[in-house]
């Protein structure tokens, strides 16, 4: 009977073992099934992170190239603001220019005009004059 207790131990603790033996196996295999997962989603996702940091390096390449054509428009602006100022000021001179020119015009055609009408009196005097003294006789 001891003997028989022992091979019925025996083959129960075999088959214990045994199922023990597959249990961690099964166990085995699915921590390896889960760390061969997790080692795609972390290829997964470091792809994905590289492919992030070349967009973000060409999205700060854009940047910079927006910011250097930002900073040209504003030194055109400024530019452009000083020429508009100078041609500004160079029309204001102009206008006065042409104030002061118009001016002098009417002033010599107001001189003109006298000066016509003092030549005229000057003729119609001379002619008077002249009747006057036709009529002197020597």
């Amino acid at each position: 009977m001891f003997a028989v207790a022992w091979l019925l131990r025996r083959r129960s603790l075999a088959s214990r073992t045994q199922a023990s033996t597959a249990e961690i196996q099964n166990m085995i295999q699915q921590i390896q099934s889960g760390t061969r997962e997790a080692v795609q989603v972390m290829e997964q996702g470091r792809n994905r992170a590289d492919v992030g940091v070349n967009m973000a390096g060409k999205a700060g390449h854009a940047i910079e190239g927006i910011a250097e054509a930002v900073a040209k428009i504003n030194e055109m602006n400024v530019q452009i603001a000083t020429s508009s100022e100078r041609q500004s000021s160079a029309v204001d001179e102009i206008k006065r220019n042409i104030t002061i020119v118009s001016d002098v015009v009417d002033q010599a055609a107001e001189g003109a005009r006298e000066s016509a009408a003092a030549a005229d009196e000057l003729a119609r005097l001379a002619t008077r004059l002249q009747h006057l003294v036709s009529q002197f006789k020597v």
